[in-house]
């Protein structure tokens, strides 16, 4: 329906649209990894969550797992 909540402890923390949740879920990550280790860590500026991270096989792993790889 075009909003996402988000859990914390089998607790709903917040209902954000659905555009919005990717940044929301980083927030609330934040705010987890601030509650357990203090405010020594400083906060990443540059992180925009705008990172692209690929998604294709390395060399080291080509050989598909399971039944992909006996399928092939």
């Amino acid at each position: 329906k075009g909003r996402g909540a988000i859990f914390r402890k089998g607790e709903v923390v917040r209902t954000v649209k659905e555009e919005d949740f990717f940044t929301a879920l980083l927030e609330e990550g934040r705010k987890v990894i601030a509650e357990k280790f203090g405010d020594d860590l400083p906060p990443d500026e540059s992180d925009s969550g705008d990172e692209i991270i690929g998604l294709t096989p390395t060399e080291a792993s080509t050989q598909l797992p399971g039944r992909a790889a006996r399928r092939g």
